[in-house]
């Protein structure tokens, strides 16, 4: 997906804002949580990327569209924290990716009133912040600017499900959701150590692929 699809299906998002009737309550609201990260992919010699899960996370905002009574659109941009572990023979590398994530979901409602849960689809496009590796050995820690070798753009395709709980005027909600990278993030560049030029790498081949668990609250927009 391109980012002028996405940034389409973003604009008719906002014009259903404005165009579907009074009866279906849209919400804004806050949202938080952990993301359980890994890459994949392979190295500039074609070996495969072998990396462990890394936790972090992510927070931000919300906005959710009520298109009917049980289909709807939600637009969660929010900071986030996403990277990869490698350990082996005491030497620990942390890979830490920080996006501004821009997901739009749409949302399959069931259940009542009060308790409804949900199916969710739909892309996301990451804009990167940074891209850096630690490395810890021996007692020493050297930091690696990765920027240059990761794209500034990452698309994902994500799916999963939620459950949205009404208290009066607010409504609480958890979701949980896989989120495929689709596009190659990984570029040739020039490193940089502890600030300095170093060596540079040839192109090589990198996707995301995260498991995000978010909970969060929303309100009527508007106050009613």
């Amino acid at each position: 997906m391109t980012r002028f699809s996405f940034f389409s299906i973003l604009a008719l998002a906002l014009l259903a804002l404005f165009s579907t009737g009074q009866a279906q309550q849209h919400q804004i609201g806050v949202i938080g949580g952990l993301n359980f990260d890994d890459v994949t992919g392979t190295d500039p010699e074609g070996d495969k990327i072998d990396v462990s899960t890394r936790t972090g996370f992510g927070i931000g905002g919300l906005l959710d569209l009520a298109l009917s009574e049980r289909v709807g659109l939600r637009f969660e941009p929010m900071f986030m924290e996403k990277g990869a572990k490698d350990e082996d023979d005491g030497e620990k590398i942390t890979f830490k990716l920080r996006y501004l994530q821009l997901p739009l979901h749409l949302r399959l409602s069931g259940g009542n009133r009060n308790t409804r849960p949900f199916l969710m689809l739909g892309p996301a496009v990451g804009v990167k912040l940074s891209a850096k590796a630690i490395d810890k050995f021996n007692g020493q820690t050297i930091e690696a600017d990765y920027d240059n070798i990761i794209s500034s753009i990452n698309l994902t395709l994500d799916a999963g499900a939620g459950l949205d709980i009404r208290l009066e005027q607010v409504t609480l909600f958890l979701e949980g959701y896989y989120a495929l990278g689709i596009s190659d993030i990984g570029q040739a560049g020039e490193v940089r150590v502890n600030g300095e030029p170093a060596e540079g790498t040839e192109d090589f081949e990198m996707k995301t692929r995260d498991f995000h668990v978010f909970v969060g609250f929303m309100i009527p927009l508007g106050g009613k």
